[in-house]
């Protein structure tokens, strides 16, 4: 098929597959909201290790490094989650009480990204109510800050500190909901004109069989 035959067929079956991707925008955009929780807090922390004497930044930063990645796999550890039981911050029915269903929902609820460069770790809460996750985010930054040696042992002299919030947003954001409904629309358009140049090729083929049995 050439170029022209190929715009030719988009052009007449451009309403189809405006309409199918209309269709599956729809169905990406529902499918964002109501596997979403409602609400996010957001918070941002450095780790920083204080060294008496001199020690290069290299080593001051791999050293860093390392306690943060200790640091953001305790969060998901029984431990910690008892640490936050015993501060009365996890709402009776935000967690299943089971203990494996339990910390899967945690994991779920709580997502750590980190630069390990920097020592930097960005905590996200994840809830129906923004009041229960915000308390939630408060009581995970008490625990690491005051309560690190629990996890990192004792005799670090390490500084964590709060840069930003916590801070709760609407979830998910605009910027989410844009990418999924436009991803949404140009690949529903994609796959129906995969759809309708499939079934013109294939209507091509027939009447070339069809003709050739004819002349025989």
């Amino acid at each position: 098929m050439t170029t022209k035959q190929l715009f030719g067929l988009i052009k007449e079956n451009i309403l189809t597959i405006f309409v199918f991707g209309v269709f599956l925008a729809a169905v990406s955009f529902f499918s964002l909201v109501m596997s979403q929780k409602s609400y996010r807090v957001s918070t941002d922390l450095m780790v920083a290790q204080n060294q008496s004497g001199f020690v290069d930044y290299y080593t001051l930063s791999k050293s860093a490094d390392f306690l943060t990645n200790i640091l953001v796999g305790s969060v998901y550890s029984d431990k910690f989650l008892s640490e936050l039981i015993k501060l009365d911050a996890i709402p009776a029915n935000f967690l299943p009480s089971n203990k494996v269903d339990r910390m899967k929902a945690w994991e779920k609820s709580v997502v750590i990204t980190r630069n390990p460069s920097l020592g930097m770790i960005h905590i996200e809460v994840y809830g129906n109510n923004q009041k229960e996750i915000t308390q939630i985010s408060e009581a995970i930054i008490s625990t690491m800050t005051n309560q690190y040696a629990l996890f990192l042992g004792k005799g670090q002299d390490v500084d964590i500190r709060v840069l930003n919030g916590p801070t709760w947003e609407k979830n998910p954001s605009l910027e989410q909901i844009a990418i999924v409904v436009i991803g949404g629309f140009l690949i529903g358009c994609f796959l129906t004109f995969v759809w309708i140049y499939y079934k013109h090729e294939m209507a091509v083929v027939n009447y070339v069989d069809n003709y050739s049995e004819m002349i025989e």
